[in-house]
């Protein structure tokens, strides 16, 4: 969590970052105008190519604050790298005998489930 001084006041993690200040640090800035902010992939304080997340909450009691998460840039692409996106599944033999086409009567049962999307053919 940053303040809207740009004090990290609280931090989780394995670099000793406590208290850090990032009161001028572009991403701070940019991130105290805006709900919502993804930096580009910068070094910052830990000398790493890295990009960060932030959200940003509103508190009568304590003020604007920025709750913050730091992603590792070459973790991160590793991660994208093995990511492959799969082909439809062929159609089943029965329709491609003749048998009734469940999408034709509007039933799911038959149909191919893509997660994200709705029962396709």
């Amino acid at each position: 969590m940053v303040n809207s001084q740009g004090i990290q006041i609280a931090y989780a993690g394995t670099f000793k970052l406590g208290q850090a200040n990032y009161a001028s640090a572009e991403w701070f800035q940019k991130a105290m105008q805006q709900p919502y902010f993804i930096s580009d992939v910068f070094l910052g304080l830990r000398n790493q190519p890295h990009f960060i997340v932030t959200v940003l909450q509103h508190s009568q009691a304590d003020g604007d604050w920025i709750i913050r998460a730091t992603i590792d840039f070459e973790k991160f692409n590793a991660f994208v790298e093995q990511i492959s996106v799969a082909k439809p599944a062929p159609r089943s033999s029965s329709t491609a005998r003749g048998a009734a086409d469940p999408a034709q009567s509007g039933s799911a049962a038959g149909k191919e489930f893509h997660p994200g999307s709705a029962f396709r053919d």
